[in-house]
């Protein structure tokens, strides 16, 4: 991890860790977290914006199935106006969590909905 992402992702280990997720993969600017289920967590810097960040709740990230959620764009499905900053973000997958890795994904529609921009 480049050291203007260093801090962030110590953050987000710290956060994740009583969750049951552990780092399993970390590149120059992207690191991703694992639980003992399909769910990651992937953060990832942005190379040329630093110090724009994403973090990214995944599903399948091994299989050709990939299912990425923005987590800023689930904030804002579930109702939550606060600014997307890495504690916040941090703070919704821990209080939402039991949702966010239902395995109806009852989220899914609308999320789609908001990523594709369609009414």
């Amino acid at each position: 991890m480049t050291p203007v992402y260093a801090p962030l992702c110590k953050t987000v280990e710290r956060a994740l860790m009583p969750m049951g997720f552990r780092i399993v993969d970390e590149h120059e600017f992207v690191a991703r977290f694992k639980k003992d289920s399909d769910w990651s967590i992937v953060f990832e810097g942005e190379r040329y914006m630093q110090p724009a960040f994403g973090l990214f709740l995944v599903f399948n990230f091994e299989k050709n199935s990939q299912e990425y959620y923005s987590i800023r764009l689930l904030m804002k499905i579930f109702g939550i106006d606060e600014k997307p900053s890495l504690n916040a973000q941090l703070r919704f997958i821990s209080d939402h969590s039991k949702q966010l890795f239902d395995a109806d994904r009852t989220y899914r529609e609308a999320y789609d909905k908001l990523d594709n921009h369609t009414p």
